[in-house]
């Protein structure tokens, strides 16, 4: 499913991709942000939109 994939694709931007690295505690999307959405989008066929 769609969990796995982005557990995946986060393990891998962590990895792989220049992230921010002064900073506490934060979540996925804070961290990795755009790289991580980036890669979503790419590898996992996943998509996002936002609505009002």
């Amino acid at each position: 499913g769609s969990t796995s994939k982005m557990l995946g694709e986060a393990a891998v931007c962590l990895a792989k991709d220049t992230l921010p690295t002064n900073h506490g505690v934060l979540t996925p999307g804070s961290a990795m942000g755009d790289a991580l959405l980036a890669r979503l989008q790419k590898n996992a066929g996943l998509s996002f939109e936002l609505k009002d």
